[in-house]
């Protein structure tokens, strides 16, 4: 599985967008198989934790983690 988010830092986003005076939304548009859930998981954790102000996800699947 390849996802781009790891490249970029969550916490480095939100603080440009802030220092900017935007928010910093995170989209995940994407349908995740179950065999990624795990993976996609741990993702959403980091991005939260970086303090983005909103994570919006398109998967019903991922929307239940």
């Amino acid at each position: 599985m390849s996802l781009a988010v790891g490249a970029v830092p969550g916490g480095y986003i939100r603080h440009q967008a802030h220092r900017h005076g935007a928010r910093a939304y995170v989209t995940v548009n994407t349908l995740v198989f179950d065999t990624e859930l795990v993976a996609v998981e741990r993702i959403l954790r980091r991005l939260a934790e970086s303090g983005v102000d909103a994570i919006l996800v398109q998967d019903p699947a991922v929307a239940l983690l």
